[in-house]
């Protein structure tokens, strides 16, 4: 049995066996939506993407 729309997500495999490398959602501005895998973390949903241009680093932020 063939899936047309599976196969466009292709990566590799033949027969009965495919891989598939299905992208991940994302925001209109390119970010990605996950979960934090820890259920008690206080901000579980995350947008990941590409720095804001102008956003200062400190170093003391990070958890050390």
């Amino acid at each position: 049995m063939r899936s047309k729309k599976l196969e466009r997500f292709k990566t590799s495999g033949s027969g009965k066996l495919l891989e598939l490398g299905i992208p991940l959602p994302t925001t209109l501005d390119g970010m990605v939506y996950r979960f934090s895998p820890n259920p008690d973390a206080h901000l579980r949903h995350l947008l990941l993407g590409q720095r804001a241009e102008g956003f200062l680093f400190r170093p003391s932020l990070l958890a050390g």
